[in-house]
């Protein structure tokens, strides 16, 4: 069984993931497109913190069912092997008046690259 690593310490293999945060309806709204976990905050970066936790979460429960390879080729997600070019700490961000999105590799444990 697989531990999913938050960003790359101890990661093996990664998956480029894109994180989506926006107000709407007296919140922030976030979701990560590629798998559809959706979350919310009372601020952007507490929506961005809850879409990633949950996104960790998701990702974390689909290794441990077994279904992560079904899941990925579903979605046409590819998982990368080695770790990210980048630091987990360099997400790339783009803002506008009332979105922000953000890029992110998110590092896999060893047993989630066989």
């Amino acid at each position: 069984m697989a531990v999913l690593h938050s960003y790359q310490r101890g990661a093996v293999g990664h998956v480029a993931l894109t994180f989506r945060v926006w107000y709407e309806d007296d919140a922030w709204q976030a979701i990560c497109p590629e798998l559809g976990v959706p979350s919310f905050g009372d601020a952007p970066g507490a929506a961005l913190d809850a879409v990633l936790d949950a996104t960790l979460g998701y990702l974390n429960e689909i290794e441990r069912n077994g279904e992560r390879r079904r899941v990925f080729r579903e979605r046409g997600l590819k998982l990368l092997k080695g770790t990210p070019a980048r630091k987990a700490d360099e997400v790339e961000e783009r803002m506008a008046a009332d979105q922000a999105v953000s890029r992110l590799d998110i590092g896999l444990g060893a047993a989630a690259v066989a």
